[in-house]
């Protein structure tokens, strides 16, 4: 199953990181304001 998956695995991290830094990004923003 994780062999299987190893090719979807990075992508999903990847979205991950990427939705978590416009969430960190909004927070930062929002707590400056």
């Amino acid at each position: 199953m994780f062999a299987r998956g190893g090719k979807l695995f990075p992508k999903a991290l990847a979205l991950t990181g990427t939705v978590g830094g416009a969430l960190a990004v909004h927070q930062y923003m929002d707590s400056r304001r």
